[in-house]
């Protein structure tokens, strides 16, 4: 999934894995960053998910969850960021691709694979 979507838009990928930890980082050919994502391989969760506000908006967030869901991924905190979506609109982000609220205290949500 993404690398289809990187070769769609002939956008390069860069992995990198440890015991612990998987992470990715999607750029252009001119080395602009698209994307980075790190999933723990110790509890199965999406631990950061980042999309460049340029590249908002085109379903390479939504591509990254669904992959990462392919792969075990089932929980993640939700936690919005200055150049991102509001907090509602990441929650809501994240229930459309399955997962939902177990704990909030308004600023960050545990959120679990349905």
């Amino acid at each position: 999934m993404i690398e289809e979507l990187a070769s769609e838009n002939g956008w390069d990928i860069e992995t990198k894995e440890s015991n612990w930890t998987m992470s990715a980082t999607i750029t252009t050919k001119s080395g602009e960053n698209v994307a980075y994502y790190s999933i723990s391989k110790v509890n199965h969760s999406l631990t950061e998910l980042v999309v460049s506000p340029k590249f908002q908006g085109f379903g390479v967030a939504g591509t990254i969850v669904e992959a990462v869901k392919e792969i075990g991924v089932d929980n993640l905190l939700a936690e919005a960021y200055r150049d991102g979506l509001s907090q509602e609109a990441l929650v809501k982000f994240y229930e459309k691709h399955g997962f939902t609220v177990y704990a909030s205290n308004g600023k960050s949500s545990a959120m679990e694979l349905a």
